[in-house]
Order: C-alpha cells, then structure tokens, then sequence
C-alpha cells in the first residue's frame, strides 16, 4: 500500500528564496540550509499548523545532503517550530499553538520527600495515579517537600507559582495544616487524604489503617500468638504506625515489647525474642536496611518467627526464587487511584458531605520470593 499523499499549500522554494546561486556558493552549506530554512519559516508561517517542505524537497534546492537538512530540520523541531512526524511528514507549528491533546487542568501533587524515599508503597499508589489522570487528558504536576521544614508558608507560595488547577494531599503530616488552608484561601480546590478521620482540614478521604491491624491481630491470635515485638527506628518517620499496631495487638490481650534500635543492636538483641513471639516491622526504609544490613539473619527471623511488614513487602534480590512467608498489609493502590481520578473529574471531592474512606486489609504468607517487584 502505498503512501497518502501530503497536501501542500506553500509556495515553490524558487519564490521564496529567489537567488539560489547564492545560497548554492555559501563556504558552509549546513549553516546555509538553516540559514535558508529560517527565512522560509518566517515567510509562509501562519496562525495555523500546516505541511512543510519535505526533506528531500529542501536537500534538492540547496544542493545539500539529506543529512545535513535533517539536522537544521531536527534543530528547528527543537525550538517548536517544526514538529516531525518520522516517516511520514513534517509540520510547520503556527503562532497559534493549541496542545495536541485537549487538557482538562493541571492536578499537583505535594510529596513529603521520606514518603517517597523510603518505601515503595507510596511510589506505587503515585505512579498508577498518574496513569489514571493522564488517560484522562490532566496533567500531573509533583511537588516535593521536606518535612522537616517548618516554613509552610513558603512551600504553599510554591504551590501557588505552579498555577494548579487542583492540588492533591496524599497523608500529608498535620504540620501542612497551614499551606492547606492558604490554598483554600486562594481558591484552589484539595483533595485531602489521611492515615485517620478528620486529621486536616478539608479532608474528604480517609485510609483506614486500623483494620488491617486489626484483622492481623484477630489472625495471629487464632493461630495462638499472645506476644508481639515490635521493631522499629530510633527516630520514626511514621509514629502513627507505633500507636495503631500497639492499640491494635493490646486490644486483642497481646503482650507487647517494642525494641527500636539501629542494625548492630537489632541484631545482637532479636535472638532474645523467642519464636512464639510475632514480629511486627513498622517502618519499610528500616526493614528494608536491615535486609541489606544482614540478609541471611533476616532470612532466618522471617522464617521462624510470624512476621508482619506494616508498610508492603520488602524486595532484596537474595530472597528471589525461596518461599519466605510474611503477613503484609494490603492497600488496594489501583482502586484509590482510580476512585480519586474519577472524583477529581467529576468534581464529586468538593461535596461538603464527601468523606470516603479506603480500607486496608491483612494479606497473611505473601511469598517475598516471588512478589512481583513494582518500581
């Protein structure tokens, strides 16, 4: 089958560039083809986009090498002048750009720099969000952010000089409490979700932590666990963890020890922890050091004790192709994803009584051998 042909609606390059003999005896044909092509843009450029000269058209007037018009074709696509579409034509962009997809509004998203550091979980849930925004015709605009910093007045000026159509809070600490609400005071629509209700102001959703906690205890305690461990940093990045697992495991009569220590003391203190003793890692960036601090021990502990990972499943290359069971919890990233897509759409988020809540749910013996590695 052979090629559609391009309509043009451009004048001979004889018309536009008369004195071709000149242009034929310039010292440095590539600078003249660019030169040359400069002129032609300037002379047949309109409002509108339209078919260029083809390549082949532009190489026989100069007397030049295809090579050497692909590169001054390649320069002008750069600088959005030309856009070319390989093996088939090249487009003159007109003044009046319009984007080649209709945008419904640009979403940013504040990112707490540790969120997406340590931990894929959180990597996963704004990565298929983005998926799901984009096939939606928005722009997905990241922000990041320390948490550290207490300068929230100046984060919410960043936001601000970002021109956002809506911005979106995913577990936001409470210290943004005040570059959400000079957001609000800007007019800029939020979409705010929480590891528990009513934590921020404007707070339409919720995740729901303490039932996968919950359903985990009532699982070890039917299995006939009566004592937990949990481990954790010195310095925690999510103590809200540490007070939904406690509440969680004491509820169901549990004795509960906590030891929070770097590796070297971790290490030299666990074999104290008999194995009818669960153990509860809180913290995926620490769990995930001490894989790779000393794998086998890891290895070891996962297989004799019941364990839970409270942040998602930890991947290091050492465990693939073994069965090691550990009890994960479950956050069902596609299904939020897909639901605060479909709400930043719809407009569904700025219904005062919105006030959605997604559930986690124990996923007892996930094989950390075989899991399927996400980012």
């Amino acid at each position: 089958m052979g090629r559609k042909a391009v309509i043009r609606e451009l004048p001979r390059l004889i018309d536009i560039l008369p004195d071709r003999e000149a242009w034929l005896k310039a010292p440095n044909r590539g600078h003249a083809v660019e030169k040359g092509l400069r002129r032609i843009v300037a002379s047949v450029r309109g409002e509108d986009r339209l078919p260029f000269y083809s390549m082949r058209e532009v190489a026989a007037y100069f007397d030049a090498s295809l090579r050497a018009v692909s590169a001054a074709y390649e320069k002008l696509n750069q600088e959005g002048l030309l856009t070319i579409v390989r093996g088939s034509k090249t487009i003159l962009e007109g003044r009046r750009q319009a984007p080649k997809t209709p945008l419904r509004g640009v979403v940013g998203v504040p990112i707490a720099l540790p969120s997406f550091l340590y931990g894929n979980n959180p990597r996963q849930l704004f990565i298929l969000f983005e998926e799901e925004l984009r096939r939606l015709n928005y722009v997905v605009d990241f922000i990041f952010y320390a948490t550290g910093s207490d300068d929230t007045h100046q984060l919410a000026e960043r936001l601000l000089s970002h021109d956002l159509d809506t911005a979106v809070w995913i577990g936001p600490p409470q210290t943004m409490k005040e570059a959400i609400l000079r957001l609000d005071d800007a007019g800029i629509p939020q979409v705010i979700m929480c590891d528990g209700p009513a934590m921020l102001p404007l707070q339409g959703y919720t995740l729901d932590l303490d039932r996968g906690f919950r359903e985990a205890a009532a699982g070890w305690h039917k299995k006939g666990l009566r004592s937990v461990h949990l481990v954790g940093p010195t310095r925690s990045l999510a103590p809200h963890f540490l007070r939904k697992i406690r509440a969680a495991y004491s509820l169901r009569g549990f004795r509960v020890t906590e030891g929070f220590c770097e590796p070297d003391e971790f290490f030299s203190r666990i074999e104290r922890v008999p194995a009818s003793t669960g153990l509860v890692f809180l913290e995926h960036f620490h769990y995930e050091m001490l894989c790779n601090h000393d794998w086998r021990t890891m290895r070891d502990l996962f297989l004799r004790h019941r364990t839970l990972l409270a942040q998602g499943p930890v991947h290091h290359h050492a465990f693939h192709g073994t069965r090691i069971p550990a009890d994960t919890l479950d956050l069902r990233f596609s299904e939020i994803a897909v639901r605060l897509a479909r709400d930043i759409t719809t407009r569904a988020y700025l219904d005062p009584a919105n006030d959605t809540t997604f559930a986690t749910h124990w996923a007892p013996d996930c094989d950390l051998g075989s899991v399927r590695r996400e980012i």
